[in-house]
């Protein structure tokens, strides 16, 4: 099945899967493309019809890069997925930084200096995911 990619205006690229449905008798699947992506995208939008469709998933929609504009390639920018993927840790991370705050507070009302410590270290490790 073939699909149009086309450059995004402020960034990346988005993706169209033609249904197969619309697709007239005796048409080809590159004409039916071409013609979904013709009626759908504005005039002048560039895009490309591909054979194999790529993931453009949302955890890295916006880290595909539209490089050229007559036989584009399409390329994942890594510091813009690792950079995704950064903020997923941070994010995942939060709920578990808490709790150990909450654990370092009870360990420091109690004087206990060696639970303190470790936690301390739990903490530090978490932060360190996201170090690149």
């Amino acid at each position: 099945m073939k699909q149009i990619v086309y450059k995004l205006e402020g960034g990346g690229i988005g993706q169209l899967i033609p249904n197969e449905s619309h697709r007239l008798e005796d048409e080809s699947e590159e004409t039916f493309a071409i013609r979904i992506a013709d009626k759908t995208l504005p005039r002048d939008q560039p895009y490309k019809i591909m054979d194999n469709p790529i993931n453009l998933d949302e955890e890295f929609r916006t880290c595909w890069v539209w490089r050229g504009n007559k036989n584009p390639d399409l390329i994942i920018d890594l510091d813009k997925a690792k950079a995704s993927w950064i903020e997923k840790w941070r994010i995942a991370r939060e709920p578990l930084l808490q709790q150990l705050d909450i654990e370092y507070f009870k360990a420091a009302e109690s004087n206990n200096e060696a639970l303190q410590t470790e936690i301390a270290l739990k903490k530090q490790e978490l932060r360190d995911v996201t170090k690149y």
